[in-house]
């Protein structure tokens, strides 16, 4: 490599004055026509020292960059280009400052107010209004990396938005029969979690889908995965997103806004299993429900067959035994119920046979009460009725006239001679008939 190019001869009185050591970075000739071509008599316009100040920075950035600062961000804006113009200041000054969009749009995190950065760069003036920005090439935040910022400024806005709050989460299905699996093909995390699944439910059915799980075009390729997979065509009871343990950087394509996006516009649940045990990203903060690995959540998801069969198989078991119980208990209150049912029959039967007896006997006494009273009433009629018959006087000695050809009594004085009569007289053996005739 040959020496640094010097300057051999010195500039004239009216040579452009710049940074020590901008020699160093021209030849002669450079630097003549940088700072010579001016006078009292032929001062430069102001055009034309912007011209020059920015060929300076443009085609020679050697002579004031490429520089580092540590600065604040203030007064960041966006233009609808995507280009980030911003103020790079410190306690004793500022400095207007620039990131185009094409490096604007690779940053990981958010350019804020306020955030301390380290950046690098280059000056470069305006000429219309001959103010110099600092065109940044690298930014950085200090004391934070660049993805962990990023992280904590995709957590805090999406939280404020409440995709991770408790009451947006779906329960998971206690039976899964159709599960959706988004992981990486290669790797032992696949194989360690259909092994879970074959230990645990082989009825289960399993949608896999592959996707990138790390690196570039990991971070859509998940997002369209879990897009995809819980579209209602597929009828899938849950999905879980998984990948193994890795750096925080390499795990951050699950903190993702997309990721996290897909993840809580889900309409089935959705388990994510990533990383290991201390690793949480906002994949887990948005989904149904995070376990510590992808083994775990495979665990939580898939019900156990076997344990169910066993269960059902011991709550048969159960329900035969309680049959065969309820079964004895029922005959024997059968048994019991018929035997009180024959007591109380003939404990009724007898009260109704004595009831029956009574009845007959009270009746019998009735009809022999109303027997006895009808005789003697009829005593007393007969006894009546002889004392006024006919018969009791002809007993006493007297006879009955009657016409032979009329029934009806006569008095014997009117009887006329030779008139037939019948005499109808009585004494102690019975009555008797006489036929008279009336002498003339």
């Amino acid at each position: 490599m040959s020496p640094p190019r010097r300057r051999t001869t010195a500039p004239s009185a009216n040579a452009l004055p710049l940074l020590p050591g901008w020699q160093d970075a021209l030849t002669p000739a450079e630097a003549n026509a940088i700072a010579e071509g001016h006078s009292r008599e032929q001062p430069l316009t102001v055009a034309a020292l912007t011209q020059r100040i920015k060929t300076l920075l443009t085609e020679h950035p050697s002579v004031v960059g490429p520089l580092w600062l540590q600065a604040e961000l203030s007064g960041v804006k966006r233009s609808a280009r995507g280009h980030v113009y911003l103020t790079l200041k410190d306690d004793a000054g500022g400095l207007d400052g620039i990131v185009w969009a094409s490096q604007a749009n690779k940053l990981p995190f958010t350019l804020d107010d306020g955030i301390a950065v380290l950046v690098s760069g280059h000056l470069s003036v305006y000429e219309q209004n001959g103010r110099v920005s600092f065109v940044i090439q690298h930014i950085e935040p200090l004391g934070v990396g660049a993805l962990q910022l990023a992280f904590e400024q995709l957590k805090a806005k999406l939280a404020e938005e409440g995709l991770f709050s408790t009451e947006r989460k779906k329960p998971l299905p206690e039976f899964v029969t159709r599960l959706g699996i988004i992981t990486s093909p290669h790797g032992a995390v696949i194989h360690d979690m259909m092994r879970t699944l074959r230990q645990k439910n082989p009825l289960i059915d399993v949608l896999f889908m592959p996707v990138p799980v790390q690196g570039d075009g990991a971070e859509q390729a998940i997002a369209a995965a879990i897009t995809e997979l819980t579209q209602p065509d597929y009828a899938l009871d849950a999905v879980i997103v998984a990948r193994g343990g890795g750096s925080f950087d390499d795990l951050f394509c699950f903190s993702t806004e997309s990721v996290v996006r897909a993840i809580a516009e889900s309409p089935i649940p959705i388990v994510t299993g990533v990383g290991h045990e201390p690793d949480f990203g906002l994949a887990d903060a948005a989904a149904d429900y995070s376990a510590a690995t992808p083994t775990m959540a495979m665990e939580t998801v898939a019900f156990d067959w076997y344990a169910q069969q066993e269960q059902l198989t011991q709550v048969g078991e159960w329900l035969t035994r309680l049959m065969h119980q309820r079964f004895e208990t029922a005959e024997q209150q059968l048994d019991l119920a018929v035997q009180g049912l024959g007591d109380r029959w003939a404990s009724w039967a007898a009260q109704q046979s004595q009831r029956l007896a009574t009845q007959q006997q009270s009746l019998h006494h009735g009809m022999q009460t109303c027997l006895t009273t009808a005789q003697h009433r009829l005593q007393t009629l007969a006894a009546e009725l002889d004392a006024h018959s006919p018969l009791a006087t002809l007993a006493k000695g007297y006879c009955l006239v009657q016409a032979e050809t009329n029934a009806n009594p006569i008095a014997l004085r009117k009887a006329t001679p030779g008139q037939r009569l019948m005499l109808t007289w009585a004494d102690a053996q019975g009555t008797g008939h006489t036929p008279v005739v009336v002498a003339e």
